[in-house]
């Protein structure tokens, strides 16, 4: 039998490649908790221990494989130029992309919003579910996936509706001239505080808002847990509808967009009208006369 033969050269570099490759396997392999850990001491959100952890493997695999490379001989310096090169070249022709990278690390440091959290930005509304390095995922209420790039995110007005402990959303209801507005603001209140969204503290209100052309405005604000935020539509119809109940429970009459028109009582009715003025004129039929007649 043939005997397969190795230079020792060859088994001790292979040996030296093989303790470094398992070095590197286990600062891998750790790498996670430790990151949790320091991340969890500073009271950092996860995905930026995902970011973190991201980089750190691709750091580490590369890391790992010049050091390997290097033990049999590789020019590891020539090789570290030449991916510089490479990557400057890819950098020029993806600066979408890299925008996008940076936007999503400066996104993630700064925790202007977080997974979980309600955020309106441009004409999107919904829950954040994703912050990757290009793009953020937001879930609308109509259960759509909306990606936008970090670079968006990063230019525009983003308001966090649920960032505090507790948020403020405002109805408006409108009564009739007629009616007495502290009758009104009595019903409205009652049914504020027989729902159960509806905050006690701090405490709702309802005031004219407005005196229209058709009614009285009252603006009726509210306060709710940012867990209601993703209902608040529906919690808004069902305001509305309460509130038009306990009006006509109460006789408050809710006005609309009408004309009336009033007449004088001196005035005998029907009105006498006169008939248009007519003229008559008689044309002669005698041809005028000429320059030559005369």
């Amino acid at each position: 039998m043939s005997q397969i033969y190795f230079e020792p050269e060859t088994i001790k570099a292979t040996a030296k490649a093989s303790t470094w490759a398992g070095i590197y396997y286990v600062l891998w392999a750790s790498s996670g908790q430790i990151i949790h850990k320091v991340l969890q001491h500073y009271g950092l959100n996860a995905s930026i221990e995902q970011l973190l952890q991201n980089i750190l493997s691709v750091l580490l695999l590369v890391l790992g494989l010049a050091s390997v490379m290097a033990q049999f001989g590789f020019d590891i310096v020539s090789l570290v130029a030449g991916l510089g090169i490479v990557g400057l070249a890819v950098g020029f022709a993806a600066q979408s992309t890299l925008a996008n990278f940076i936007a999503g690390i400066t996104i993630l440091l700064e925790q202007s919003f977080q997974v979980g959290d309600w955020i309106h930005i441009n004409d999107n509304e919904g829950r954040v579910v994703l912050i990757a390095l290009r793009t953020t995922h937001i879930l609308t209420r109509d259960n759509i996936t909306v990606i936008i790039p970090n670079s968006n995110v990063a230019s525009s007005e983003v308001t966090n509706l649920t960032s505090k402990n507790f948020i403020r959303f405002d109805i408006r209801v409108r009564i009739a001239f007629e009616d007495d507005v502290d009758t009104a603001r009595k019903e409205i209140l009652q049914v504020l505080t027989h729902t159960d969204v509806v905050l006690s503290r701090p405490e709702t209100s309802a005031t004219v808002d407005e005196i229209g052309e058709y009614g009285v405005f009252f603006i009726v604000r509210f306060w709710v847990k940012p867990a209601a935020v993703a209902r608040m539509p529906k919690i808004k119809e069902g305001l509305k509808e309460d509130i038009k109940r306990a009006f006509d429970a109460a006789n408050i009459s809710t006005p609309y967009p009408h004309m009336r028109l009033l007449m004088p009582k001196d005035v005998d009715y029907p009105i006498a009208t006169k008939p248009f003025a007519t003229t008559t004129q008689v044309v002669s039929e005698t041809p005028p006369l000429s320059k030559a007649d005369k």
